[in-house]
């Protein structure tokens, strides 16, 4: 089973993804402002940056 996470950062929120086998099995979304709080952890090697994930200053 190979799992991934895919983050997207966006101006106004900040979205993630877990695949397994390149089938969802949980998504979040929070906006920016929020704080987060500790829940799962996930260890993971970025395999390739877009140019649009770039985090914004």
């Amino acid at each position: 089973m190979t799992s991934e996470v895919v983050i997207d950062v966006q101006q106004k929120e900040i979205s993630i993804a877990l695949l397994e086998d390149k089938r969802l099995v949980e998504y979040q979304s929070e906006p920016r402002e929020v704080s987060f709080s500790v829940g799962n952890v996930y260890a993971a090697k970025v395999k390739k940056l877009m140019p649009g994930l770039m985090p914004v200053s």
